[in-house]
């Protein structure tokens, strides 16, 4: 369980009925036992994510500049994401085929959202 600014402790499943695209989510494995690269690594594409989509919100100054400032974000996001989170999987074919006919943007923040709580879980 993560713990929000608010003083709210977050639980996976908060997190997955925040993101409806996650339902049906094969299981992932426990944050604690992420060994200290893995651990690493999910921080930094978390933070890396944070910083493309607040990159692209902020660069283009008009919308259509914007929209596809956000959708190479949305890109790029996805290459980072998609493997962490298929290393998390515990079925490997089982999230593959979850994944497949997913909105490409509903899973950029869906997999966000995962990897900020698995930051918040780790060393736990």
């Amino acid at each position: 369980m993560s713990e929000e600014s608010t003083g709210t402790v977050v639980t996976f499943d908060d997190v997955v009925s925040k993101n409806p695209v996650l339902e049906g989510l094969p299981d992932l494995v426990p944050a604690n036992s992420l060994k200290p690269l893995e651990s690493a690594h999910a921080q930094t594409v978390a933070a890396t994510v944070e910083a493309l989509f607040n990159n692209a919100n902020s660069a283009a100054e008009d919308e259509t500049e914007r929209g596809v400032a956000i959708l190479l974000a949305v890109e790029q996001a996805l290459k980072e994401e998609e493997p962490v989170m298929r290393s998390l999987a515990v079925d490997k074919d089982g999230f593959d085929e979850w994944e497949k006919g997913k909105k490409p943007v509903e899973l950029a923040i869906a997999y966000y959202a995962i990897l900020q709580w698995y930051v918040g879980e780790l060393g736990k």
